[in-house]
This record gives structure tokens, C-alpha cells and sequence, in this order.
């Protein structure tokens, strides 16, 4: 049993000749995705998914079957244990010569292309990517500008070739929530006034490209987010979303004593021909 609307909506699929459907996704993995199924008790972060327990119900009857899940860690900031990661970090700027340094606001569009060149490397191999045209990886840098903290976008060379980068995001749906979803005629004032209130951090994207991974990149871009959230009066964090079977950047987040809180969840439905 699936319904009207699931039966319409694999209908129609099916007359394009689609065999597998994997959702929720809008429009790609790149935005917005996943299904919440662990972890309702707390508010989402900034782009991060939200809907009531029972939808997962809903596409299990639908025949929908769990694809991957996504998994979101979180804490108090106060309690994140960044000493590995400095000692790690430590180590590999000055063996591997490793730099990590803020975006370049004034060349913000030069930064963002040779951020864009180092998503779709470092993201290629994983389980469901889709690469980012350039211009739609610059819409969504414009976007985000607009509430970035620099200390919280970085990039990171060795010997002055980028090898990674950072991005982590105060979170603005503190500041959305107090609009009540109305900008006018008070909305927009409530958000500009609770923005400076912010204290909650998602760390929502960090890349390094396949030979560097274990030369301590990684560690030196969190020990560098995690000292600036601690100096700036951030109070709660979150790292999300992890693939449940990339390991070795679940193992380095478990490294900093946050925990795992809640899980997303990417469906799947094989369409069966007669």
C-alpha cells in the first residue's frame, strides 16, 4: 500500500523509464537532503532537514527502503576536545608544511572558484555525489555570505597548492525562528537583532583532496574551527552530515568527544517492470 500520491508520483516515473528512485534529496545531495529518523527532540540547523516521526512509516509502506544514512554529531562547544586535533595539526604544518589560512573576503570570487575546483575533487568518490556547475556553486557562496563568520571559512595549502577547505555556519534559523516565517512589517528587524545572538555552529563541509587525507589536514582545519568557535562566544555545535560508512571522518569527529545525536536517512525504490 503506497497511496495516491506515492502511486502518482512512481506513475509517472515510471512512464520516463526510471528504474530506481533515491530521495529525499532538493534538488541533489549538494542541498538539503535526507529523511530525520533519530534524533526529533532538537531544532535543525541551518540546511538541515526536519519532519514529523511518521514520515519515515509513510515511504517504508510505499515500499522505500533504507539507501544510506546520514549521521549528525553535536555538543556544547566548551566540551569539545580539540587537543589531538592541535597536536595533529601541530604536526603537520611543520612536516608536511601545511598552511591554513581565512577566505579572502575582498577576492571573494577567486576564492570561491578554487573552493569549488577543491568540492567536486574531494567530494568525487563519494556515495551519491553529484559535481556543482561553477555558477551554481557561486549562487550558493552569495547566499551564504551573506551570514558567513570568516574565521569559520578556510582554506588550507601546502606549499602553496590548495589541498583543502573548511566552512562552518553560525546558525541563522536561530535568528529565522523569532521572524515567526514574516518579514514584514517586523520580521526583518527580529532577524537582523537575534543574528548577533547566534551561539550555535554547524560545521556542514569539510574537503581535502585524496592525497592529503592523512597528513593531518583534516585535524588542522577542526583544531583551527574549534579554537574559533571557543574565543567567539559560540555555545552548541554541530558536524553534519557524515556518510554512516565513511570512517575515517566519523572516527576524527568521535576524536573530538562530540556525539552522534541524529540520523538522516536517503531512501530507495527499485521499480519493477511487468
Amino acid at each position: 500500500m503506497s497511496g495516491p500520491l506515492f502511486d502518482r508520483a512512481l506513475g509517472w516515473l515510471r512512464e520516463q523509464g526510471i528504474k530506481r528512485t533515491l530521495g529525499p534529496v532538493s534538488p541533489s545531495m549538494n542541498y538539503e537532503c535526507g529523511l530525520l529518523v533519530e534524533g526529533f527532540e532538537s531544532s535543525p540547523y541551518v540546511m538541515m532537514t526536519y519532519n514529523p516521526p511518521y514520515y519515515a512509516d509513510l515511504l517504508e509502506k510505499a515500499g522505500f527502503r533504507k539507501a544510506k544514512d546520514l549521521w549528525a554529531y553535536g555538543g556544547p562547544v566548551a566540551k569539545v576536545d580539540g587537543r589531538k586535533a592541535r597536536r595533529v595539526a601541530e604536526r603537520s604544518k611543520a612536516t608536511r608544511r601545511l598552511h591554513i589560512r581565512r577566505i579572502n573576503m575582498k577576492q571573494f570570487d577567486s576564492e570561491v572558484e578554487t573552493i569549488w575546483k577543491l568540492y567536486n575533487s574531494a567530494w568525487s568518490r563519494n556515495w551519491g555525489f553529484a559535481p556543482m556547475p561553477l555558477d551554481e556553486f557561486q549562487f550558493m557562496a552569495k547566499d551564504m555570505k551573506q551570514v558567513v563568520d570568516p574565521g569559520f571559512a578556510l582554506l588550507g595549502d601546502v606549499d602553496g597548492a590548495p589541498v583543502g577547505f573548511a566552512l562552518a555556519l553560525p546558525d541563522i534559523n536561530f535568528a529565522l525562528k523569532r521572524a515567526g516565517g514574516n518579514l514584514f512589517p517586523l520580521g526583518l528587524l527580529k532577524i537582523l537583532y537575534y543574528q548577533r545572538k547566534i551561539r550555535g555552529v554547524r560545521v556542514l563541509a569539510l574537503g581535502v583532496v585524496e592525497e592529503h587525507r592523512t597528513a593531518g589536514a583534516a585535524a588542522a582545519f577542526y583544531s583551527a574551527l574549534i579554537e574559533h568557535a571557543q574565543q567567539n562566544g559560540y555555545q552548541h555545535c554541530e558536524f553534519s552530515w557524515v556518510l554512516e560508512d565513511n570512517i575515517l571522518m566519523n572516527r576524527s569527529i568521535e576524536a573530538l568527544g562530540v556525539q552522534r545525536y541524529k540520523t538522516y536517512r536517503i531512501y530507495e525504490r527499485t521499480q519493477h517492470y511487468a
